[in-house]
């Protein structure tokens, strides 16, 4: 298959996927004839008009990789993939299963081994009994820190870690990835992830008592937010708002603490999102323990 016809059919999957209306799709791109000679693998893009096409769709370069082979996963996606299966179905033996399998493997990369700590983490959040091994904490700590370039991937993969690798290293990591913000911020999806990963970043600080760490990082999540539109994101725009209540808790100022983190948790009760509503209710008794 030519890499037109390929680009062409990744395009029309996702713009039927998100019921795109032509019109707005290729507003201040092209036309609608071009765009439909695009999706028939009839016209060769230079790269501006590709990426601003991609965009509008709201791919990544990594996205569009994945789906021009026909969406073959590498063996850490696939890992992963099988993993969050087995802990959606809460079938902790073949997760325990599948993460002994594939730590035995030879020749992991330290990419591995980022990947094995993540499921780690998740075992352990299923059944405390099960060690998060300390020696592939700081393996996989000293893989982000030397890191230089960050994909959206490496993003996630490391925000999710924010609860067990070691928080000094943490934060020095994380304001290395503030610095590629406008490139990781390219599109709403990296835009997304990017605050996420601070958020999970500021709410570790807090549970550290590090009210001026969170802070910095707030002011790095308020820039982000301010470029969209309030409806625009709203999973992470009301998971800042429940960490803002959390702060507010600690610094003294109990009753406004309680409420905004009240009024988060209802939000997401209201959306029926009650995985996030289970979470930021345990999170919320923490908070309480820990202020006494």
């Amino acid at each position: 298959m030519l890499i037109e016809e390929m680009i062409g059919r990744i395009f029309k999957n996702r713009r039927k996927e998100q019921r795109c209306k032509v019109d707005s799709l290729v507003d201040g791109i092209c036309d609608r004839h071009t765009y439909y000679t695009i999706e028939d693998g009839d016209k060769r893009m230079n790269f501006i008009f590709f990426m601003d096409l991609a965009s509008s769709l709201g791919f990544s370069l990594d996205e569009i990789a994945l789906s021009s082979f026909d969406y073959q996963l590498s063996p850490n996606k696939e890992f992963m993939k099988k993993a969050l299966n087995f802990y959606f179905t809460n079938n902790i033996t073949s997760l325990k299963e599948l993460y002994q399998a594939r730590a035995a493997e030879k020749d992991l990369d330290n990419a591995d081994y980022a990947h094995l700590l993540s499921v780690a983490a998740i075992i352990n959040g299923m059944d405390p009994d099960f060690a998060i091994p300390q020696k592939m904490v700081e393996k996989v700590a000293e893989y982000f820190f030397i890191l230089s370039y960050w994909g959206g991937n490496d993003v996630i993969l490391f925000g999710n870690l924010s609860d067990i690798l070691p928080f000094k290293i943490l934060k020095q990591t994380t304001w290395k990835i503030v610095e590629q913000k406008e490139k990781l911020c390219f599109e709403e999806r990296g835009k997304r992830n990017f605050l996420i990963l601070l958020i999970n970043v500021a709410y570790r600080c807090l549970r550290e008592n590090d009210l001026a760490g969170a802070a910095e990082f707030f002011s790095e999540i308020e820039t982000v937010l301010a470029t969209q539109r309030n409806e625009e994101n709203i999973h992470p725009r009301f998971l800042f708002k429940f960490i803002k209540g959390y702060y507010f808790l600690l610094d003294g100022k109990k009753e406004i603490g309680l409420k905004t983190m009240d009024h988060a948790i209802a939000v997401f009760t209201i959306n029926e999102c009650f995985e996030v509503v289970d979470k930021l209710r345990t999170y919320y008794n923490e908070a309480l323990k820990q202020v006494g």
